[in-house]
């Protein structure tokens, strides 16, 4: 009783608003923590195929002027931000105080196309700061070429080299780390290209393609390794069946028979206690079985109506072939009781009767089938397929029609 007090207690109006108060500061809080205190911190992504811009000296040296890169930039703050500026460092993996340069952001291109030679066919535009609203997304293409020491870096299509990316929210804040990442091509000579521009795939430096190596299991082999092995293994096949495999197998065969034989018991129960019993009491009752195919008793009304179907065809026919020319006149033959062909010029028409509550019209392109089916007043009544139930003058309208139509 003190329980249910005490609940009820709990659950007045004024401790329910003061709960909701308490909810609303709190979100509030939330809230307001999310929009003013919070820094902008973006999460960005370097797109997995980089391109290098080179330029060819008349010595036939190879300098790096630019790089081609995607960045996809995802804001999940309730805040906008603004980023300043991108900047890459790149340098050669295979050398000991390799000499680097340090490129930032110039222009902006639309993407980079799958010819990359067709770069230079796209628009540049100046790069300037990336706003990003609150909860969005935003893919850009950065050509970074700028450089504050004017520096020339050796370039090799076929070597590899590192790539360190970094951003800068204003002008005055320090540059923030993105991504390390390594790039190669397949190329083995190491000569320079005549093409300015290379297209390399970039490989996070931590967590790259590789490293799947590490995971995977050792390839499976139907050889045998060793002679030893071969040896042991034809020793066990001799006496496997014998002291390994076949109590497992009876085993298997008592798990897997178990519901047949239950199976078999159910079927021998039901035949002879259920089955055998109705058989002995059907065959002192006599009672007959007929199997019913088709409607015979609703034949007559077919033939009937496929009379009528031929008479109202015959009196349009001769209504139209009125206003028509010799050569052009409709033209109905009867090859039997069930059976006739109206046609004109070329087109023809071939009506028959189908099974005991059926009539069809078929030529080429129409297959027309009137069904009888039980209608209003709980009576048959002609029903044409995809179209409804119909009357029989107006079933021979719709075969004129088409046959008119499709002859001139």
């Amino acid at each position: 009783m003190t329980e249910i007090v005490f609940i009820n207690a709990l659950f007045t109006a004024d401790n329910i608003i003061k709960t909701l108060s308490i909810i609303g500061g709190f979100l509030g809080i939330v809230s307001f923590m999310d929009n003013y205190l919070i820094r902008f911190k973006p999460t960005i992504f370097v797109g997995t195929k980089v391109v290098s811009e080179t330029e060819n000296t008349e010595k036939g040296e190879t300098f790096l002027s630019s790089i081609i890169c995607n960045i996809e930039i995802a804001n999940h703050r309730k805040r906008y931000g603004i980023i300043n500026d991108f900047a890459v460092r790149i340098y050669r993996n295979d050398q000991i105080n390799s000499k680097k340069t340090i490129f930032y952001s110039s222009e902006f291109i639309d993407t980079i196309p799958q010819k990359i030679q067709s770069i230079d066919n796209q628009e540049r535009i100046i790069f300037n700061s990336i706003n990003i609203l609150p909860n969005s997304n935003k893919s850009v293409t950065l050509i970074l070429s700028d450089q504050i020491l004017q520096s020339k870096f050796d370039f090799y299509d076929a070597n590899t080299y590192y790539l360190e990316f970094y951003y800068q929210l204003n002008p005055k804040s320090k540059w923030i780390f993105i991504d390390k990442l390594y790039l190669y091509n397949k190329r083995d000579e190491i000569i320079p290209k005549k093409d300015k521009y290379t297209l390399f795939t970039a490989i996070n430096y931590d967590k790259s393609r590789e490293s799947i190596e590490n995971n995977l299991l050792t390839p499976s082999t139907t050889l045998y390794k060793s002679a030893t092995r071969k040896h042991l293994v034809d020793i066990l096949k001799k006496h496997k069946l014998n002291y390994v495999l076949t109590p497992i197998n009876i085993l298997r065969d008592l798990i897997i028979f178990i519901p047949y034989y239950l199976i078999m018991f159910a079927n021998r129960i039901n035949d002879n206690y259920i089955k055998i019993p109705l058989i002995l009491k059907y065959v002192k009752n006599k009672r007959p079985f007929k199997i019913k195919i088709g409607s015979p008793e609703l034949r007559p009304r077919t033939e009937k109506d496929f009379q009528k179907i031929i008479f109202e065809l015959n009196k349009n026919i001769t209504k139209i072939n009125l206003h028509l020319e010799t050569e052009k006149n409709i033209k109905l033959k009867e090859l039997d009781k069930e059976r006739f062909l109206i046609f004109r010029d070329k087109t023809t028409i071939e009506v028959f009767i189908s099974g005991d509550t059926s009539i069809v019209a078929k030529s080429q392109y129409i297959n027309y089938r009137l069904n009888l089916k039980l209608g209003i007043w709980n009576k048959n009544h002609w029903f044409l397929e995809n179209s409804g139930f119909t009357q029989l003058d107006s079933f021979s309208v719709k075969i004129i029609d088409y046959l008119i139509l499709h002859s001139t």
